[in-house]
């Protein structure tokens, strides 16, 4: 049986590691780009200069060693992006526009609910109340199961990752 402690817990540490995944996605993605522009340019004759005399064996080993590196950090990706698009969606099934916005603030962003309660004209302690009620409904059994899912999909990614 899920406790409510623990659906609470869930959705803040879930929430509370969104911009780490938002900035691993983000590096992945950088790399990604890079290899692409590689891959892209091994297609391009250079203008204005000599090209570098390999064969069309080597091109063609230099492409396959690129499109692999690059699915290997698409891979590598997968795992922050299923976990930053569980954080998403859970807090966009809230129903309430305001509570949406307090609860990104004040788990995602960091916010305390002092300053938020201080934004919305209201006490600290009536917000974190109402806070905690849409916190519970948005951990609902559906929400519950597809973290699970995530979870099991994490773990099998990284293993995945880890026998290569």
């Amino acid at each position: 049986m899920v406790t409510e402690e623990w659906r609470l817990q869930t959705l803040k540490k879930e929430a509370r590691s969104f911009r780490h995944y938002q900035k691993q996605i983000e590096r992945y993605q950088e790399r990604i780009i890079l290899i692409e522009g590689k891959i892209n340019n091994m297609h391009s004759p250079k203008l204005g200069g000599t090209s570098t005399p390999y064969s069309q064996h080597q091109k063609d080993a230099m492409l396959l060693k690129n499109l692999q590196a690059k699915e290997k950090l698409i891979l590598k990706q997968k795992p922050y992006i299923l976990q930053r698009d569980w954080v998403i969606h859970t807090i966009e099934s809230i129903p309430s526009p305001a509570m949406k916005a307090v609860i990104w603030k004040t788990l995602v962003d960091g916010a305390s609910i002092k300053e938020v309660a201080e934004e919305y004209e209201t006490t600290a302690d009536h917000l974190y109340k109402i806070r905690r009620k849409f916190m519970l409904e948005a951990m609902n059994e559906e929400y519950i199961k597809n973290y699970y899912l995530v979870q099991e999909a994490v773990r099998n990614l990284r293993e995945a990752e880890h026998k290569e």
